[in-house]
């Protein structure tokens, strides 16, 4: 097995880290949720330039190397309550590892591949790590309202990086 990724989001001097597959199976489950609240979502967790490069759109003066979330205030708020209202609350009330309940690793991963286009600006293979304890999920995406909130609060974006 190959090093096991993490997604990082950095703010005030403090950073939320959560292993990339254990991120990516949340998204498609918020996905599977609410197609276009979990796109506003993922877009608030993704950089600006990975944004416009996926959407072809023009890069002004931004590069690969640039870390800055694509911030949106509106959008972020909208993805605040998303998690608070729906997506939290839902993850919480599973009793099911998500990953058995998708048929485990090879078949989540092809699910992943076939759901709703903006989930494949994030590649993800085998070699990820899954936890798909509900209750777990549900902490980790609160760890993400909180360090959405707080970007929204100073009206400044997220840094993230995948390492």
């Amino acid at each position: 097995m190959g090093k096991i990724r993490s997604i990082f989001f950095e703010y005030n001097e403090e950073d939320e880290h959560f292993d990339f597959g254990t991120f990516s199976l949340c998204m498609y489950y918020a996905a599977k949720l609410n197609p276009s609240k979990a796109k506003k979502l993922f877009e608030a967790t993704i950089s600006e330039w990975k944004y416009r490069v996926e959407y072809e759109l023009p890069l002004e003066n931004l590069e690969s190397k640039n870390r800055e979330v694509h911030f949106i205030p509106s959008e972020v708020q909208d993805s605040i309550i998303f998690l608070e209202n729906d997506l939290i609350p839902a993850l919480n009330n599973e009793t099911q590892d998500l990953l058995k309940q998708y048929g485990g690793k090879s078949s989540f991963i092809n699910m992943y591949y076939s759901s709703v286009d903006f989930l494949k600006f994030n590649g993800i293979d085998e070699n990820e790590y899954f936890d798909g304890n509900g209750e777990n999920l549900a902490h980790y995406m609160n760890r993400l309202k909180i360090a959405l909130q707080y970007s929204l609060t100073v009206n400044q974006p997220l840094i993230v990086y995948v390492n």
